[in-house]
């Protein structure tokens, strides 16, 4: 096991920069040179790494870009989010969404029902919904840069679906603001009354935002604490979505 280690370490030291040295690759491995040079060498005559003779130095294949090509061709967040979804229901009880950006909304993509049967959240797999009125939405927009989110909002139809939603621009910024440094975003009754939200983004490997996965709540008896009860979930939401962002390459 420790073998296996050490050629991933090499590996991950090789894609941080092109043409390293032996030397270079021993220190930062923490192994001597004749150790790095073997375990080089098995990297050499698996493919994934060569070495120019003239420069001695050691590059990364391409042999890695193929398999990631290879993964991603079969890739489905469906199944590698599942299990996730499944240990924050297990704590929250509530409805879940996993939620990705199409175009200028969200879509639920996968969707796991409240254990309370009597409660019945409107929302089906494949539905879109609103960018500006929906926690997940305001998850996506918050990780947009100025010049991408000034194109999505203009775009938008920012049609108040409550007496809560956001549609003035200087106030959704002011939201956003909020949502990026705390890391959640709350649907305060913006998209329907008496249903409120909250969601944590799920990160690839290049860091952006790219699924979000949402607790929904409906506001039986006037539930007029249901912010506290949806912070009270938020241990376990955030800490799923970061481990599935880890499993996206996030880091």
């Amino acid at each position: 096991m420790q073998t296996v280690h050490r050629l991933l370490d090499i590996i991950e030291i090789l894609s941080t920069a092109s043409n390293q040295r032996l030397k270079d690759i021993a220190k930062i491995s923490n192994l001597n040179k004749s150790t790095a040079h073997r375990f080089l060498k098995t990297l050499i005559d698996q493919g994934y790494v060569y070495k120019n003779e003239v420069e001695e130095t050691y590059n990364l294949t391409f042999k890695i870009v193929r398999i990631g090509k290879e993964f991603m061709n079969h890739f489905n967040i469906n199944s590698l989010a599942r299990p996730y979804l499944e240990k924050i229901s297990a704590e929250c009880g509530e409805t879940l969404h996993l939620t990705a950006l199409n175009n200028n909304s969200i879509v639920y993509i996968d969707k796991i029902e409240a254990k309370n049967k009597s409660i019945i959240v409107s929302s089906f797999i494949g539905k879109s919904q609103p960018l500006h009125s929906t926690a997940s939405g305001k998850i996506f927009l918050s990780y947009m840069d100025s010049e991408e989110f000034n194109k999505v909002w203009s775009g938008l139809d920012l049609t108040a679906k409550t007496k809560y939603t956001i549609v003035n621009k200087k106030d959704m910024l002011a939201e956003l603001k909020n949502i990026r440094s705390q890391g959640y975003a709350i649907d305060n009754q913006e998209n329907e009354e008496g249903i409120a939200c909250i969601s944590a983004p799920v990160f690839n490997i290049d860091n952006k935002a790219i699924y979000a996965i949402s607790i929904t709540i409906p506001l039986i008896n006037n539930l007029n604490n249901y912010k506290e009860k949806l912070l009270s979930f938020l241990p376990i939401l955030q800490e799923n979505t970061l481990e599935l962002s880890k499993k996206l390459g996030s880091h």
